[in-house]
């Protein structure tokens, strides 16, 4: 009997051993919200044992004020979560994607990096975009942020990114509309050319001394003018292009008669530092919003207007923030990403950098900053355009198309003809 008593005894205290032993892991595993995990916790919420996580990014472009911008945001982020770390790079436009392909090949990419509004397109289709979807139950973004805005972002159906936008809209001489008799901006597409005559000097050669409307040589000006004459998009939803339909024709065709008609001089337009308006050789320009200073500076507030389109969708530029699919860190990432598309974070963009909010909630505040500028930039923002869905081809599209736009504008090639050319460059390049 004795023996049965000890060994009963033996048995209940291995039993008591293993459950405590249970207990004891179970009380230092980490719990998803904090709860029964055995971490004390500061005034604010924050786990007392969190462990400090660095978030990296990549942003395009050299000005200084968007860093201070994306800092700025950060010191919002650590008022929540000050554990989180925040570093951000910033690379020039021209080795960003050289710079932001190898990080990916190496897998050394930053948590989060900004693509341009073409380069969603072949990023995404790399792989190297995060789904931000299943990361953003309740976020209020969805509800705050028009769709016309969300889709850019967008690949069946699946958010990928978020466009900080910069809206392409009318810049105008208040200055020299008044020296040429012109009391308003131009409400059509037939009085934007009417002005541009009006407008545009030259001298006793018959050169340019001013033009009456700046049109960029690259696709980007192109595409607002299609947008004005009714074209919605650069290609179809099968990724082929568009330029042989007839608005695009059109489109292409009203460019090239400004510049044969020599009302915009697209042959320096290469050779100056800037924009031919903000060195003051244009009376017109189809320009970005963030532009804002720059102009402001070099032509005095007192001389510059901005006017909408004559149109229902508006050409944009835009970075878009993305978080690296291989990031080791995705939740601490997207509370970054957040901050960024958070209505504080947008107008922190918007004051520093010149983006437009797109965030509803954010209008009032942002009229507000500048409401003669302001009020345009968002009601353009609400009209936000796409080139199209996202192409991952877009590189095999604006390195064939720009030369030839070159070509139509030198008076080398007709519309079309140049049109028929790059369309089999196009499909070809798309092939290979």
């Amino acid at each position: 009997m004795k023996k049965k008593i000890l060994a009963m005894f033996l048995l209940l205290t291995i039993a008591f051993s293993l459950a405590a032993g249970c207990s004891d892991n179970k009380g230092t595993t980490p719990q998803a919200d904090g709860a029964n995990s055995g971490q004390t916790s500061t005034p604010d919420g924050k786990s007392a044992s969190e462990e400090t996580v660095r978030i990296t990014a990549f942003l395009p472009g050299t000005e200084d004020n968007a860093t201070e911008a994306y800092y700025a945001i950060y010191e919002n982020l650590k008022k929540k979560h000050s554990n989180i770390e925040f570093e951000i790079t910033q690379i020039p436009w021209a080795d960003y994607f050289t710079k932001l392909n190898v990080s990916f090949s190496g897998d050394t990419a930053p948590d989060l990096y900004g693509v341009g509004l073409g380069q969603i397109g072949p990023v995404q289709a790399s792989g190297n975009m995060l789904p931000l979807d299943d990361y953003l139950t309740g976020w209020d973004g969805y509800e705050d942020i028009p769709s016309n805005v969300l889709d850019i972002g967008r690949k069946d159906g699946v958010l990928y990114c978020l466009p900080m936008l910069e809206m392409r809209i009318l810049w105008y001489r208040t200055d020299l509309f008044k020296e040429a008799g012109l009391d308003r901006p131009p409400q059509t597409l037939d009085e934007i050319y009417e002005y541009a005559k009006k407008l545009t000097k030259h001298d006793g050669s018959g050169n340019i001394t001013m033009s009456g409307l700046e049109i960029g040589t690259g696709e980007q000006s192109l595409f607002s003018v299609m947008l004005m004459h009714g074209a919605d998009t650069y290609w179809d939803e099968n990724l082929k292009s568009t330029m042989l339909e007839p608005k695009a024709q059109e489109a292409l065709k009203w460019c090239n008669t400004i510049m044969s008609e020599k009302l915009s001089d697209h042959t320096i337009m290469h050779d100056i530092q800037g924009t031919l308006f903000e060195n003051g050789l244009a009376a017109m320009s189809f320009a970005g919003s963030s532009v804002f200073v720059t102009f402001a500076n070099k032509l005095g507030l007192e001389n510059i207007a901005v006017s909408t389109l004559p149109t229902e969708k508006y050409m944009i530029g835009c970075t878009a923030w993305s978080v690296y699919n291989g990031t080791d860190h995705p939740e601490d990432a997207i509370k970054m990403w957040k901050e960024i598309t958070s209505k504080e974070g947008q107008l922190i963009i918007a004051e520093k950098i010149g983006f437009v909010p797109t965030r509803k909630s954010a209008k009032e505040e942002y009229i507000a900053m500048n409401p003669d500028f302001n009020d345009v930039f968002f009601e353009a923002a609400s009209k936000a355009q796409a080139y199209g869905v996202t192409n991952k081809y877009f590189f095999e599209f604006v390195n064939n198309i720009r030369p030839l736009i070159d070509e139509v504008y030198y008076g080398q090639k007709e519309p079309e003809e140049a049109m028929v050319e790059f369309e089999k460059k196009y499909e070809a390049a798309k092939e290979q």
